[in-house]
């Protein structure tokens, strides 16, 4: 989970959950054992601490050459990515429009 500091400055955008409201959310999710914090976006730099054997992302980054990288990159370790499907219509930036007109 992305901490607000990474997302300001890779979005330049404030999250309207502070972080640690977030992060109550996600390990509250019965599914979750543990909440990892991401305080930058070197993905082989945590698999190196965690050693997982999947990464999970939506399928909208498929074929870019970020994640086509990553890809050749974890194939050598034998981790798969995993696309979930991307949902078209849905906008995380109109979401976040309508819950801060809401606030």
């Amino acid at each position: 989970m992305s901490t607000d500091e990474l997302v300001k400055r890779e979005k330049n955008k404030t999250p309207v959950i502070p972080f640690e409201e977030r992060k109550e959310i996600v390990s509250s999710i019965k599914y979750v054992d543990e909440v990892v914090v991401q305080y930058d976006k070197n993905k082989f730099g945590a698999w190196e601490k965690y050693r997982f054997d999947k990464m999970f992302v939506g399928s909208d980054w498929k074929g870019t050459p970020q994640w086509n990288n990553y890809e050749k990159e974890f194939d050598k370790v034998g981790v798969r990515i995993v696309y979930l499907p991307h949902t078209d219509g849905i906008s995380s930036t109109k979401l976040t429009e309508v819950i801060k007109k809401k606030l």
